[in-house]
């Protein structure tokens, strides 16, 4: 097999904007894909992201694929990560998972892994179309998020320094 391309850069603009806003809505109704754990084994699941009030805890949930954005928090498994510690969205099969010989005959255009600081989520969506969405989507996701972060620190750094005294005395 070739190897595969990455996603392109990211432009600036409001094509873009509207591409980005139209996939976090899409993410918000949820997808039906394979999750592959570590040993390789697939388990039909539906994927699906949660913006809280504040954008820094968007959450990407995976529950069992009978699960509809509608009711899926019901549903008690603990089975989610947080887009705040998500380090890279991967397009293929990059990961130890997607190495071992039960993923080989995966489709790689269909394969995509997030990674984060303690974990590794690897999907595959039912087309190359569908995966680069959430690859496109989830990588600004994630972008945003980090500036939103730095934004929040530097504002919060702001204001702690604007309440230090000056150093004059005032004998």
């Amino acid at each position: 097999g070739g190897v595969s391309g990455g996603g392109g850069g990211s432009g600036g603009g409001a094509g873009d904007m509207a591409a980005y806003s139209r996939r976090i809505a899409l993410f918000k109704q949820g997808a039906r894909m394979a999750k592959y754990s570590r040993k390789g084994k697939a388990k039909a699941k539906f994927v699906v992201l949660t913006t809280e009030q504040r954008g820094t805890s968007a959450r990407l949930y995976w529950c069992k694929d009978t699960v509809s954005a509608v009711n899926f928090q019901k549903e008690k498994e603990d089975n989610f990560l947080f887009l705040a510690r998500v380090v890279e969205v991967r397009s293929g099969k990059t990961t130890d998972v997607f190495k071992r010989k039960e993923t080989r005959a995966l489709d790689d255009s269909q394969c995509f892994s997030i990674i984060t600081q303690d974990r590794t989520l690897d999907l595959m969506a039912r087309d190359r179309e569908t995966r680069d969405d959430w690859v496109r989507g989830l990588t600004a996701a994630v972008e945003n998020m980090k500036t939103l972060q730095t934004i929040e620190v530097n504002a919060a750094s702001a204001s702690k320094s604007h309440n230090t005294p000056t150093g004059r005395s005032l004998h």
